[in-house]
């Protein structure tokens, strides 16, 4: 299948779109000296491929002829496919936070050590 002239100027549409919210989005972590929040950056390409096939950058001209069955059939997936995603991202959520909250201990111990490790060393000396 071949695109036509106004499919691939609606491509490059939403290729730029996505481009110019990406460098916003890395001009803003940078001017706070943050790092570049992944989930922000994956929000808005998928919110870009979303408004692409809406036809917000121009007329989308892909056709899908599908029977009701089939809709039906992809309709149930796609929410299928939705909650699992939802669902795996909580529980990754969930375990980063279990990650960070044990990192912090570890940290908070291993400067309690080397504070011992000083003292016992002036201590000797």
């Amino acid at each position: 299948m071949t695109e036509s002239k106004e499919e691939k100027s609606t491509g490059i549409k939403a290729e730029q779109a996505l481009i110019e919210k990406l460098k916003t989005i890395r001009s803003v972590a940078e001017a706070t000296g943050q790092e570049i929040p992944i989930n922000e950056i994956n929000f808005h390409l998928s919110r870009n491929v979303l408004h692409e096939e809406l036809g917000y950058f121009g007329e989308f001209s892909s056709v899908y002829t599908l029977s009701n069955e089939t809709k039906t059939v992809l309709l149930v997936h796609g929410r299928q496919d939705a909650s699992y995603a939802a669902a795996n991202t909580s529980s990754i959520l969930k375990e980063l936070q279990e990650v960070r909250v044990t990192i912090r201990r570890q940290n908070y111990l291993l400067i309690f050590c080397a504070l011992l490790l000083l003292v016992g060393f002036f201590a000797l000396s």
